[in-house]
């Protein structure tokens, strides 16, 4: 908020003279409540000089004060603590506390800590003994201490309280300085107005002011008027800049008056709009009255009561999606964004979809094994063959768990980060023998025939793991779903400068025509005989595809004549 000028001199004024009384009222505060504490420990300490006369006088010995002092306590006021304590900090005698053998060494005190070095002290703080609040005074001579104590109630607050007098003057003081201030503010900035004003009305540069501030001032007016004509000129070039701008946008920008009549559309908005509303329209403000801008209207038209100026959303419309956002300015016109974002909306749905299959595959495998375990947890009488089924079942699933998020990092990895990926010499044929061992096991208790036709000298320069992948996930797909007792062949039947030609088969069960275009899709699983529970994390065709491009190649999949499923896929060397 900018304030005038006599209202900037008013407040000026104001925070001199604050600090300046604030200042005052806060040492003459101290400075007298000093004086009054000075004079309160001058009080006590006469106190305590009377009770070390008074025990000089008699002589008393230790076991002999509490008789002894009855009679000098009587004669001191009623509230007062006398308390007598020896050099070790031992007390000796308190008149407000019956055994004073039981209170702790107050050596540490703080007022006998002083006392020790200054002669005298004094603190205030809750006694331990009596929880009251007290002020104390303590003097050391030469056999003891002797520490007199008020109660730091009203009574002794007040007295300790400083005269208002000072302050109540100096605040008089500080309102009259006010009155004084806002008096020559006022007449400064009268002043200043008159000449903000004829400064304003000035019509030719013949007019002189004289040599003063304010002739500065009114120089500098006149200077900063031509300033302003040459910004606005200026501005007009540079408002020519942003129209070029927005007709070179790559998004859709359309700026309307109020009333909802165009100011400035550029090419692209008119496209996404023909695209939203399915034909050829003007943009004019009859868009307006359209199902599609039905929010966008609500919005610019509630924007009257409400302090909400950005709307942002996005209209989906024959399978193209726009983003919209829209900005209402002080002057009620406002501003609308279109951006096609088909492509980025596809790709988020497709990552939704993937999420969503995700938790699926999740779901079966920590489901089955949460239910083993609560199984073994609530029946503890299980024999142990039951209890070693479950657990056998349970560490099946969460072998597939390890494969799932094995190939879910894996194909993520291949898709977003694939610079990560090293290259290397690979030899096939070693690679390919190493993978026969792996699945020795299963080849055998399935009764199924591997046979390997590449030739030992063929090498490719890529990924040895995404190599690696790619064969296995394919004998892990027909292992799983081929059948027993059937051919596996993996064979370079061709090559080329720059590729080798691979064709992997099996003599297996095959699957349905329609589904050899989408088996490469994640998660995409063949309902006849191609179960959740009897196959892998549903990535595996996924990965072999992904690997496969990453090293240039390309693949296919169809039914063999003879019965069984083919894969053809080629493999760059270099």
């Amino acid at each position: 908020m900018n304030l005038k000028y006599r209202h900037q001199i008013f407040l000026c004024f104001f925070a001199a003279f604050a600090c300046f009384t604030v200042a005052v009222a806060l040492f003459q505060i101290r400075w007298e409540r000093s004086i009054r504490i000075d004079d309160l420990k001058s009080n006590l300490d006469n106190y305590a000089r009377i009770c070390e006369n008074y025990l000089n006088r008699r002589d008393l010995q230790h076991d002999k004060y509490p008789d002894g002092m009855n009679a000098l306590t009587e004669l001191m006021p009623e509230n007062m603590r006398i308390t007598v304590i020896d050099t070790q900090g031992m007390v000796l005698f308190d008149n407000k506390y019956a055994h004073p053998e039981a209170l702790e060494n107050h050596l540490q005190r703080r007022e006998i800590l002083e006392a020790s070095t200054k002669g005298s002290g004094s603190s205030i703080r809750i006694s331990g003994s009596t929880g009251l609040d007290y002020f104390y005074f303590a003097r050391r001579f030469e056999k003891r201490f002797i520490r007199i104590a008020l109660p730091y109630d009203i009574e002794v607050r007040n007295l300790l309280r400083a005269d208002n007098m000072l302050i109540y003057f100096t605040i008089t003081f500080f309102v009259v300085l006010l009155v004084f201030s806002t008096y020559i503010s006022r007449r400064l900035g009268r002043s200043i107005t008159s000449l903000r004003n004829f400064a304003i009305s000035m019509g030719s540069d013949a007019i002189r002011f004289p040599n003063t501030e304010f002739g500065e001032i009114a120089n500098q007016i006149i200077s900063n008027y031509r300033q302003i004509e040459q910004t606005k000129n200026q501005l007009s070039i540079e408002k020519e800049k942003l129209v070029q701008c927005f007709q070179n946008s790559d998004e859709g920008i359309g700026i309307f008056a109020q009333s909802m009549e165009p100011v400035f559309v550029n090419t692209h908005f008119v496209t996404c709009i023909n695209v939203i509303l399915d034909g050829h329209k003007a943009i004019t403000s009859s868009i307006f009255n359209t199902n599609e801008f039905a929010l966008i209207t609500n919005f610019v038209q509630g924007t009257l009561s409400s302090d909400n100026r950005l709307y942002a959303g996005k209209l989906a419309k024959n399978g193209r999606f726009v983003s919209v956002k829209c900005a209402v300015f002080a002057d009620r016109s406002f501003e609308i964004i279109l951006n096609d974002v088909t492509s980025s909306e596809t790709t988020r749905l497709l990552k939704q979809e993937m999420t969503n299959n995700i938790a699926h595959e999740l779901r079966t495998p920590v489901s089955s094994i949460r239910g083993y375990l609560e199984t073994m947890l609530e029946q503890q009488n299980l024999d142990e063959q039951r209890q070693r089924s479950f657990l056998e079942r349970s560490y099946k699933q969460t072998l597939k768990l390890s494969e799932l998020i094995r190939d879910i990092a894996l194909i993520t990895k291949i898709e977003e980060a694939p610079q990560l990926f090293a290259s290397e010499s690979i030899n096939l044929a070693d690679l390919l023998g190493e993978l026969a061992e792996e699945f020795e096991s299963q080849l055998n208790s399935n009764r199924i025939n591997l046979e390997i036709k590449v030739p030992d000298e063929a090498r490719i320069n890529g990924n040895r793991t995404l190599i690696y992948s790619i064969f296995r996930n394919l004998i892990e797909n027909s292992v799983a779903y081929a059948g027993r007792e059937i051919e596996i062949s993996i064979e370079k039947y061709d090559e080329s400068p720059d590729f080798y030609f691979f064709t992997y088969s099996d003599t297996g069960k095959g699957v349905a025509d329609k589904h050899l275009a989408k088996m490469f899709d994640r998660f995409y699983r063949i309902d006849e005989g191609r179960t959740r529970d009897s196959g892998g994390s549903g990535l595996g065709l996924a990965i072999v595809k992904n690997a496969v491009l990453f090293h240039h190649g390309e693949i296919v999949a169809k039914n063999r004549k003879e019965g069984g499923l083919e894969f053809l896929f080629t493999l760059k060397k270099k």
